[in-house]
């Protein structure tokens, strides 16, 4: 911003009211510039999905998050911590059975396995809270989802081709479990680190 040249030569004109503009008129200049310089770019990388991996005919599943800690579920107390692992499950558009899904153990670092709480009142709770359908893995008659209906009735149903599932087991296990993975048949997949999760409930 040029400044006009009778400005300091008009009489009676301070010389330091000219000095304190050109100080102001140069530290806008820098403010302006500065402005201009773009941000860096950032460093954060958005976490990459796990892969999906077949677990029975026209069924993929894939780990969907990491697992959550929980201390209580509804007004039950677990013998350690609640382990929920979130799933999603994708049918196939041509056909797919999950009915007999599984059966999935969680393992951990020292070989111990643990079997899913069957507890429909925990696992309606946390499903509703979660929005994720309860899985009830081919260890449990009958097996397959726990679905509420429009009747607000809690149903075991399979569900059929062309769906994306979000799903979850659940699992008790000893506070110290470390290096934990899902099994089921030969497979293996191991978990992400586990995270502290809200209560659902009181």
């Amino acid at each position: 911003m040029p400044v006009h040249p009778t400005l300091f030569s008009c009489p009676g004109y301070p010389r330091q009211h000219g000095s304190q503009l050109l100080v102001w008129l140069s530290t806008l200049t820098l403010l302006l510039l500065a402005a201009c310089i773009p941000a860096p770019a950032s460093s954060a990388t958005t976490p990459t999905a796990l892969p999906l991996v077949p677990v029975a005919p026209g069924v993929q599943l894939r780990i969907d998050g990491a697992p959550e800690l929980l201390g209580s579920a509804a007004d039950r107390k677990p013998q350690g911590v609640f382990v929920m692992v979130p799933l999603r499950l994708i049918t196939e558009p041509s056909g797919a059975d999950t009915s007999a899904l599984g059966p999935f153990l969680l393992v951990d670092g020292s070989g111990a396995e643990y079997a899913p709480v069957r507890d429909l009142w925990v696992l309606k709770w946390i499903g509703l809270n979660r929005r994720r359908l309860p899985l009830l893995d081919a260890a449990a008659k009958p097996s397959g989802f726990l679905i509420q209906t429009q009747s607000y009735r809690w149903e075991v149903k399979p569900l059929g081709p062309g769906r994306v599932i979000d799903a979850f087991l659940l699992y008790d296990v000893p506070p110290g479990a470390r290096r934990l993975a899902l099994r089921y048949d030969n497979q293996r997949l191991d978990l992400p680190a586990l995270q502290p999760g809200p209560t659902p409930g009181a």
